[in-house]
């Protein structure tokens, strides 16, 4: 066989390997969009004497990207809000908590069949806004979910996901001038939620 007989065979066979390669990174590496609905429960914080000031409860919405790593881990960039509530003990009146959470993360994935289960952790942001201030602390999550596989593009999620953001208990936050009605009671404010997605694969 000739040199260039050797080197045709050499150049199909090394561009039939780089398809089989992409084929099956393609197959097995989809970008994902997941829009979710969820339920957060929202931690205490204190009144201007001290005392536990009860956060609501509320519903949720968020989005989440993602991209396969490999066959068993994610990458994920999420998208969360929930407006919570408390009570002005001055004055009696309803005052808004909203949270908007922005967390990029690492997923792990095990499969079995239709089922995927997960566990998740990310580091990100909290953009927090009340009727006093507004601001940006730092912020990181964790979660665990499970995933059933409707069709090949698509896939229904649940999860039970924590939010734990850094604070300043010592700041003004929720005052107005000299008039504080609250305050975060510590250094880290929680949120708990549970989520429900549906995943469209791409």
């Amino acid at each position: 066989m000739t040199n260039y007989n050797h080197a045709t065979l050499a150049m199909t066979l090394a561009l039939l390997s780089f398809s089989s390669i992409a084929n099956s990174t393609l197959k097995s590496s989809p970008y994902e969009l997941t829009p979710y609905i969820g339920y957060v429960y929202g931690n205490d914080i204190e009144d201007a004497n001290g005392g536990n000031l009860d956060v609501s409860n509320d519903p949720s919405i968020g989005l989440g990207f993602s991209w396969h790593i490999s066959p068993s881990t994610k990458g994920q960039v999420l998208i969360s809000y929930v407006s919570h509530e408390f009570k002005n003990t001055n004055t009696g009146a309803s005052e808004d908590f909203n949270l908007l959470y922005t967390h990029f993360s690492g997923i792990k994935l095990m499969t079995f069949k239709q089922f995927t289960t997960s566990v998740e952790v990310g580091i990100g942001g909290a953009y927090i806004d009340t009727d006093f201030e507004s601001g940006v602390y730092p912020s990181a999550t964790i979660a665990a979910g499970a995933r059933y596989k409707i069709s090949h593009t698509t896939a229904m999620v649940a999860e039970l996901r924590g939010y734990a953001t850094l604070t300043d208990d010592d700041d003004d936050f929720f005052c107005d001038g000299d008039n504080c009605v609250a305050d975060f009671g510590s250094g880290v404010y929680y949120d708990a939620s549970i989520n429900f997605g549906l995943v469209f694969e791409f």
